[in-house]
């Protein structure tokens, strides 16, 4: 729950152009939160829905991501038998991208760099197995997919996002996850009838999610 709080409060200020270091703000009023009021799904009960200062409507994405988040990574470490700091810290990294990236076509350089970083200290040894036995397969992968970075047809985070999983989970699994990545991006584009370009990102970690359950 504090990982999908802390998530959408992360993409909130960096679509709004706000800094991370700020206290929290209610959207109409601006006055300061109170710190029981930024508990995660508790805070906005307490409050019924509403500021408790200018009594405006609360948006429902804080609860309702911070209840996505808390359920996926309990069925991630329950069912799947992922370590749970790994898994919490993997949700909430992708779910900062996700929303940035829907937003507004970016990712802030921290929030990718960072989660990369951490991610690949948690499995250090993991990825160094991948990358000695694979490292010929995923040069080829991520040096076509680098020409599609170069022509502005990927994103140069995607990229990133892609190599990380490929060392962390295998080129192999990660071949699959991008093939249906690609497949929900074409549906989505032929649905909504649109020829301008669409953040990858989101798609990118739907199809993950679906890795993880059907393919792992």
């Amino acid at each position: 729950m504090i990982g999908g709080s802390f998530a959408v409060c992360v993409a909130d200020r960096y679509v709004t152009n706000q800094s991370l270091w700020d206290r929290s703000r209610c959207d109409q009023c601006h006055h300061p939160l109170s710190w029981w009021q930024l508990l995660p799904i508790l805070g906005f009960f307490l409050q019924h829905g509403h500021c408790h200062w200018c009594h405006h409507p609360l948006s429902w994405r804080f609860p309702v991501s911070e209840l996505f988040c808390a359920l996926l990574a309990l069925g991630g470490t329950l069912w799947l038998k992922f370590p749970p700091t790994e898994f919490i810290i993997l949700i909430t990294w992708l779910t900062i991208l996700t929303l940035e990236d829907h937003a507004t076509r970016t990712v802030h350089p921290y929030a990718l760099w960072g989660g990369a970083l951490i991610l690949t200290c948690f499995n250090l040894h993991q990825c160094w197995i991948n990358l000695y036995h694979t490292w010929i397969l995923l040069l080829l992968s991520l040096g076509g997919l680098g020409i599609l970075v170069l022509k502005k047809q990927l994103g140069s985070a995607d990229l990133i996002l892609i190599s990380l999983w490929a060392l962390r989970y295998g080129i192999y699994f990660t071949w699959e996850v991008v093939l249906i990545a690609a497949f929900i991006t074409l549906f989505y584009i032929i649905d909504k009838h649109t020829t301008q370009p669409v953040p990858f990102i989101p798609f990118l970690v739907c199809a993950l999610g679906i890795g993880f359950c059907l393919l792992k």
